[in-house]
């Protein structure tokens, strides 16, 4: 089913747009402009002049927004009914006081990059035209969309009231990446993003899960291991196992209408005392009132723990802040539950850096100057990916060589069966003044293939060097030599250049094909094995200052 079909074809039966059960909405994408469906569905007696509790239902694999709609409000599939026929109208929904939004989040792309900021876009668009209490926004998904909501609401916990996950993935799962062997560095990235090494992110978020003990697409010891996990850190947890089901756990959770019972029993903690925030990058970098400026070391995780502690004194505070792998840091007094007039007595690691009245926030750690990996600007290189991104190829060199180029850009920007977005593809020669300024630009080819490699490549740390490749004080030679390099655009400071280069067409496409495993830089030939890092000649992730630090 194309595209037009699959955003078209649902019919309510009843009222298709306005007030008072199911309609299709639309919205303009702040990710790339375009316009993205969701399902919605209004109470009959939506009342505009009092606020409304949302839950937001997030599909799975292969699902859209339309039949995810039926499946939480209970009128899943019928007996037999397959997804595609399932899909092709809206029965009679069961009355709620909730307004439920389920994106349709371009398709299937894992809840990552234009997905993840779809889900936000759709939240911001109900929140602009209904009158929806900020402190009951809830967060719910099946299978995928079970994964996307540890996933967002570990990465925004102050966002949502609480969390229902329905058979999820917790660790590291197919929308990650392929099932082949991967190099370590690979595995500490993927392992610092996994839901599992966010679950601290939760302790003021009520979370209850789902799954079925027969599953066996999603199996059931995901679930186990991450409220196993919960109920060790003292987060509210609650779980339903059902025994003898498959992977379709979300009929028994979603009937009856018991979840937004249960969700109705909550309220988003706005001012906590406590905060506990892991975070593997910037792109996420704050909750509550703490913020993480810096990451010390990547690819680990930084953490930070904050408490508000009485002291014997009056009106004085106790703020008891633990850090790991954070360079610096912001409080913001704002967000936290402390009096303007209290004195503030804070604590990092057990050293005293301040004491007084706090009325602005407060940075504290190595600020660094010039130029430096910030929001956004940090890699590894799939950040680059979850960003707006062009994918550039170079078209000289010869007709292989070229060939090779195209080959490996449409192969990058394919988003896979079920994911629905048109990612940009040109050659170099068509790059435009606004493509650098608008995008993320993935660059496919060498220095003599592609003019925008020229351009930029003496700027890289790692870099071509006629046939052989640099890395810092570092040369390698070969025949037949590969780089992956990520790094701020010289061209557009504000935005990456990503690097995808080889000599051949062999090293061309693996270049293309590891890229979003890779981290900050690699540097391999011909002979090179990406599943085995021994292999490879060379690969880091760079300082703060975007340099090599060895």
């Amino acid at each position: 089913m194309n595209r037009q079909n699959r955003l078209f074809c649902a019919e309510p039966e009843g009222i298709v747009e306005g007030i008072g059960g199911p309609s299709i909405r639309w919205h303009k994408s702040s990710f790339d402009g375009s316009l993205q469906p969701y399902a919605l569905y209004t109470p009959p007696s939506y009342d505009s002049s009092r606020s409304w509790p949302l839950v937001v239902s997030l599909h799975g694999y292969s699902c859209d927004h339309v039949l995810n709609l039926r499946r939480v409000m209970g009128r899943g599939n019928s007996f037999d009914e397959p997804d595609c026929e399932a899909k092709l109208c809206i029965p009679k929904l069961p009355d709620v006081d909730f307004i439920v939004a389920s994106p349709y989040a371009f398709g299937s792309l894992g809840y990552q990059g234009a997905a993840e900021v779809d889900v936000l876009d759709v939240i911001a668009d109900v929140r602009a035209n209904f009158n929806i209490d900020e402190d009951m926004i809830y967060l719910t998904g099946l299978s995928m969309g079970g994964r996307g909501a540890w996933i967002l609401s570990e990465r925004y916990p102050d966002l949502f009231a609480a969390v229902a996950p329905v058979c999820g993935p917790v660790g590291f799962a197919r929308w990650d990446y392929t099932t082949r062997p991967l190099p370590q560095f690979a595995l500490d990235i993927f392992s610092a993003r996994v839901p599992e090494a966010m679950a601290s992110n939760l302790m003021h978020v009520p979370v209850k899960v789902f799954h079925g003990d027969s599953d066996e697409v999603v199996p059931v010891d995901h679930s186990r291991r991450m409220v196993e996990l919960l109920r060790q850190m003292g987060c509210h947890v609650e779980y339903v196992e059902y025994q003898g089901v498959y992977h379709n756990s979300w009929d028994m959770a979603y009937s009856g209408g018991d979840l937004f019972r249960w969700f109705s029993n909550f309220r988003r903690v706005k001012k906590p005392k406590s905060v506990d925030f892991v975070t593997p990058s910037l792109r996420w970098q704050s909750a509550y009132w703490v913020r993480i400026e810096q990451i010390a070391e990547r690819p680990k995780p930084a953490r930070i723990r904050a408490d508000i502690l009485e002291t014997a004194e009056e009106s004085k505070v106790l703020v008891r802040v633990v850090t790991d792998n954070v360079k610096s840091f912001t409080l913001d007094p704002v967000l936290w539950p402390i009096e303007p007039n209290d004195e503030v007595v804070i604590l990092w690691n057990g050293e005293e850096v301040f004491e007084g009245r706090v009325s602005e926030k407060l940075t504290f750690g190595d600020i660094e100057t010039g130029f430096r990996k910030r929001a956004g600007i940090e890699g590894p290189v799939c950040d680059a990916f979850m960003g707006r991104h062009l994918i550039v190829y170079g078209a000289g060199g010869g007709r292989e060589l070229a060939n090779a180029c195209r080959e490996a850009a449409y192969m990058l920007a394919d988003p896979g069966e079920w994911g629905d977005i048109d990612t940009p593809v040109k050659s170099c020669s068509h790059v435009t003044k606004n493509d650098i300024s608008s995008y993320n630009l993935i660059l496919i080819g060498n220095q003599f293939t592609s003019s925008l490699i020229r351009r930029v490549n003496n700027y890289l740390p790692v870099r071509f060097d006629g046939k052989w490749v640099q890395a810092g004080r570092r040369l390698y030679e070969g025949g037949d030599m590969g780089l992956i390099v990520i790094y701020f655009n010289p061209l557009n400071p504000e935005r990456y250049v990503v690097v995808l280069g080889g000599h051949s067409p062999n090293t061309i496409m693996m270049a293309a094909e590891n890229a979003r495993i890779a981290p900050d830089y690699v540097v391999f030939d011909a002979g090179s094995d990406f599943s085995r890092q021994d292999t490879l000649l060379d690969w880091g992730f760079f300082d703060n200052s975007w340099g090599i630090s060895r």
